[in-house]
């Protein structure tokens, strides 16, 4: 009897008794991620525990090797059968943390797979990719789960795995930008503190399909510290930022964003790096609506802002629009 992954209310593993009999027995049994997602669906954590505790060890398990000693007069024999055996029925517990992050986003429940994992000595493929190319970190940072990243950091270091967190998705979209967009801070400094102490280099620079990068989103969701945490890593690695490059959608840039949100610190802190690094910003460039930086600060009646973009124009030899 195979059990149906995706419909686990049939009434042979809704019953303890009949599952508790069905592992004793060692009947045909998956023991899947679809498997285990509607047992923890069902919040039936009591199941999935049973189930790893007694899926290899069964009676079948015991009886087999009770023959296989009997019919083998040197005992030595027999650890490495058991040894065999036990990789047997490892192999076939396939826990795809694909699958069961993007159906369980609860990091108890993760963590409780993680454990039951470790206790029976199997590995979780943590740098997987599936056919879009999304990976457990990658899921954690989309799903702004800061705790999620954290269990997924500690786990790989807890088994000498290192996150492939530069890896893209078909979308080209990467953790480091998934955690600049919003505007909090946590989940790039948790990123950034994890590159180096792993001494991975991060590729600060790299666009997504839509053209944003995490300057562009640090500076168009009005965040100074996160974009200050970039500036302080790329300067640290000798990266420099491409602090002129715009969106492809709506052809923002970071300058025009600071302009956008009103904000002067972010002006000022983009003209001191780009004057640091003998970039001359792009004051003049437009978006789609026509906007540029000088128009969106006279929008807003902001003078300082208007007087900043002016002063820095007159210091760069720059012609300014309005």
């Amino acid at each position: 009897m195979k059990n149906q992954d995706e419909r686990i209310p049939y009434s042979p593993y809704r019953c303890t008794k009949h599952l508790k009999n069905i592992l004793r027995n060692g009947y045909s049994f998956e023991f899947t991620s679809n498997f285990v997602i509607s047992l923890l669906k069902y919040e039936r954590k009591d199941y999935v525990k049973y189930i790893f505790d007694n899926y290899i060890f069964n009676n079948k398990f015991v009886i087999d090797l009770l023959l296989f000693i009997k019919n083998n007069n040197d005992p030595s024999l027999a650890k490495e059968y058991i040894e065999k055996k036990v990789d047997i029925k490892r192999s076939k517990i396939t826990i795809d943390m694909n699958n069961l992050l993007k159906n369980i986003e609860n990091t108890e429940m993760c963590k409780l797979i993680m454990e039951y994992t470790d206790n029976h000595h199997i590995i979780l493929g943590i740098n997987k990719s599936d056919e879009y190319g999304n990976y457990p970190f990658l899921h954690a940072t989309r799903n702004n789960n800061i705790e999620l990243c954290r269990l997924i950091m500690e786990y790989a270091d807890d088994h000498n795995i290192i996150l492939e967190i530069n890896k893209s998705d078909v979308a080209d979209d990467y953790p480091l930008i998934n955690a600049t967009y919003g505007k909090t801070c946590e989940k790039c400094k948790l990123i950034l503190d994890y590159a180096n102490n792993h001494n991975i280099v991060l590729e600060v620079n790299k666009l997504n399909v839509n053209g944003h990068n995490p300057v562009l989103n640090a500076t168009y969701n009005d965040t100074c510290e996160m974009f200050k945490l970039i500036i302080e890593y790329a300067n640290s690695h000798n990266i420099i930022l491409e602090i002129n490059k715009s969106d492809m959608d709506e052809g923002y840039y970071p300058l025009l964003n600071a302009a956008l949100c009103n904000n002067i610190k972010m002006c000022r802190l983009i003209m001191e790096y780009a004057d640091d690094h003998n970039i001359v910003l792009e004051i003049n460039k437009s978006d789609i609506n026509g906007d540029n930086p000088f128009s969106l600060a006279s929008r807003h009646n902001n003078t300082e802002m208007c007087n900043l973009i002016k002063e820095y124009a007159k210091n760069h030899n720059i012609k300014y629009y309005m």
